[in-house]
């Protein structure tokens, strides 16, 4: 659902000491060298509230935790690798990181408790593996700061290695639809 007015969304407090804060964008941890990776743990679905034109929405949301891992640890934690297609581009991010819901995608992940776009691919593969997701999980478009091409990049140069050290990989290539028994 798209909405035409700014939202703010906020956490459902068991106590009410004081204003809930508002939830902003996901920011990213560097790594700490090329031979680090970041997987994402303890999917779930939480109830998010959106105040709008001063009525409350509630939606469900995808949530995880955002975790770092060696490369040479990975034996002993186990993760998956997910290959898929990324599909259409996000839009850009507006220059003043408003939060006005008409610059916003229409979805999005909670990461340690704030807001990352990702496409709708992404999305839709999440939403249907979440109940299956008992391991963390690699996701290139997640895990790697597209934006910086320098983390980019030396991610690249291991990339084979992410693949090869997952326990599994699963391949994705979009929801079903009519035709999908023919292949």
């Amino acid at each position: 659902m798209a909405f035409g007015h700014p939202r703010r969304r906020l956490r459902l407090a068991t106590s009410f000491e004081g204003p809930v804060p508002e939830v902003g964008a996901y920011t990213y941890t560097p790594l700490k060298d090329a031979r680090e990776i970041r997987v994402l743990k303890n999917f779930r679905m939480e109830v998010a509230v959106y105040l709008l034109d001063d009525k409350l929405e509630f939606r469900q949301e995808l949530s995880c935790e955002v975790t770092t891992i060696g490369l040479d640890m990975s034996t002993s934690v186990p993760y998956v690798a997910l290959s898929y297609t990324w599909g259409d581009p996000l839009p850009e991010a507006p220059a003043d990181n408003d939060s006005d819901a008409s610059s916003m995608s229409e979805y999005w992940i909670y990461c340690n408790g704030a807001r990352l776009e990702v496409g709708e691919n992404l999305h839709c593969y999440l939403q249907q593996a979440i109940a299956k997701l008992d391991h963390p999980i690699w996701i290139d478009a997640i895990c790697i700061i597209q934006q910086d091409s320098a983390e980019r990049n030396a991610q690249i140069l291991v990339m084979s290695e992410i693949y090869a050290h997952a326990f599994a990989v699963f391949v994705w290539l979009g929801p079903s639809d009519t035709a999908s028994d023919i292949a």
